[in-house]
């Protein structure tokens, strides 16, 4: 074997061996003119020193090809060809992994606006309408879904408001439900008119929202607007009940949702007791609006997803909700409606004091 490899390749007798450099300074001068037309870089050595170097079509000469190619030569070798094809599916790959991480950089940046949009959606509809609307349920086709139960256990949903619910205001899914795109006039919507965020998977990908269903005590009596569900028969819910809006700021309750920086600060989850123990973000949302991101057919199942309602979590919905640090496994976003953002939209629209 080492008296073979000592014998110069020119003097082989294989002619397929023989034409191999030739080959291979062709198949490497293909490759750096693919490299420079496509913008890939290329890991090449300079000075004794391995660099990561874009190169350009200027740079790429005539002077690298075999000085000397007989006739024979002048086709493309089978060794040309499979070097060429492995190089162009490494320059391929190579380019597959950036284009999958923008798309993704670009779902995420449309989830964030669609979230935000919601945001001053629903704050539009508060200024204009005294009330925060209810969630959509899942069968409500986009539109705000009520109780008709004062009391007790929802049982039994109305889709959409009417005289039946402005004795109490309560929400058939005040934590587990969808932004109500077609009570708030809101696009993008899917054709069963809720609104979907920036990943475009299907039902999944649905906005998810969750409103207050605290019972607040007026300090003075209300006829209208009652909630006897939480803590007695003289209280209501500003949030979302006609008339009560201008009664927010005269009542000493806080919201009941709460929005934790991890999982493992969530106490008593699935139960209406849920909050952080530690790690809070936010004591006094009003309204919560977020996304189960792009893992929403597979994730929901560590801790911190699990806690944010969605179809793969086994946590009952609750008061608390979850907002970390994005990873392969958390990708929720969230953002929600404090209780002193409505009152300042509201006093800058003339609604309150």
């Amino acid at each position: 074997m080492s008296a073979v490899m000592q014998v110069p390749v020119s003097k082989l007798a294989d002619e397929d061996m023989q034409g191999a450099p030739a080959a291979l300074i062709r198949a490497g001068q293909r490759a750096r003119e693919i490299a420079a037309r496509t913008g890939t870089p290329l890991i090449i050595s300079e000075n004794g020193v391995i660099v990561r170097k874009v190169i350009t079509l200027d740079m790429v000469t005539t002077d690298s090809r075999p000085a000397l190619i007989n006739k024979e030569q002048r086709g493309y070798s089978l060794v040309e060809l499979a070097v060429v094809m492995l190089i162009v599916s490494l320059l391929i790959g190579g380019l597959m992994l950036p284009i999958s991480a923008q798309q993704d950089v670009r779902a995420r940046q449309e989830t964030e606006k669609v979230l935000t949009d919601a945001r001053e959606s629903l704050l539009g509809y508060a200024i204009a309408n005294g009330r925060l609307p209810c969630p959509a349920s899942s069968t409500s086709n986009g539109i705000e879904s009520f109780c008709t139960n004062t009391t007790g256990a929802c049982g039994t949903a109305i889709v959409g408001f009417s005289s039946a619910t402005t004795a109490h205001g309560r929400c058939s899914n005040p934590h587990d439900g969808f932004l109500p795109a077609v009570t708030l006039g809101f696009t993008p919507i899917d054709t069963d008119g809720y609104a979907t965020d920036g990943w475009n998977a299907g039902t999944v990908s649905r906005v998810r929202y969750a409103v207050t269903d605290y019972a607040f005590t007026p300090t003075t009596a209300l006829t209208t607007c009652q909630n006897n569900a939480a803590s007695g028969t003289n209280t209501f819910n500003p949030f979302n009940c006609i008339n009560g809006m201008q009664q927010i700021f005269s009542t000493s309750s806080t919201s009941d949702l709460t929005v934790c920086n991890a999982g493992a600060n969530v106490t008593s989850a699935g139960t209406a007791s849920a909050s952080c123990s530690t790690g809070t973000l936010t004591s006094d949302a009003v309204a919560i609006i977020y996304s189960l991101g792009k893992n929403t057919a597979t994730g929901g199942t560590d801790t911190d997803e699990n806690q944010n309602y969605n179809p793969q979590s086994t946590v009952a919905a609750d008061r608390a909700f979850v907002k970390t640090t994005s990873s392969d496994v958390f990708d929720d976003q969230l953002t929600w409606i404090s209780r002193g953002i409505l009152f300042g939209r509201l006093v800058s629209a003339g609604k309150l004091p």
